[in-house]
């Protein structure tokens, strides 16, 4: 049985986003080597051969050791190999600080998330309003 990778992927990338993000920002040797071995392994993990073996083609392309310095460096790397597979697929690239901001709004609490959309949608709704106001002076005055 393959699993949609429509829905995996996106779990998957927040996953893999998040192990990047938590890297240390100055990572001793025997660290660097075990988030090499992870990153290496990722293949045999990804739930469809297919998609494993392109994965495992990226990753002798453009492998991760010059990255794993640091965590920006790690953290920029994880977002390349991301925009590279969203252009095999044919999906949106993003830039650097999209994806940041992207990844790091799913960690905003619900009620703030909701409180900004509602004011964003306050001001659609004053929007309106006044343009109600204007057209019925207006039809009055005609």
């Amino acid at each position: 049985m393959l699993f949609d990778p429509n829905v995996w992927g996106p779990h998957y990338w927040f996953f893999l986003h998040t192990i990047a993000h938590s890297y240390p920002l100055t990572p001793n040797k025997v660290t660097k080597r075990k988030y090499y071995d992870f990153i290496q392994n990722l293949p045999l993990f990804i739930p469809n051969p297919e998609i494993g073996n392109k994965f495992s083609s990226l990753l002798d392309k453009y492998p991760v050791s010059p990255y794993l310095d640091n965590r920006d460096s790690f953290v920029r790397w994880m977002f390349f190999i991301h925009n590279k597979v969203n252009a095999i697929l044919g999906k949106e690239q993003l830039l650097f600080e999209e994806a940041y901001d992207k990844y790091y709004s799913e960690y905003k609490p619900k009620q703030i998330s909701l409180a900004e959309k509602f004011h964003i949608h306050k001001h659609y709704i004053h929007l309106a309003i006044i343009l109600m106001c204007l057209f019925l002076i207006y039809m009055y005055y005609e």
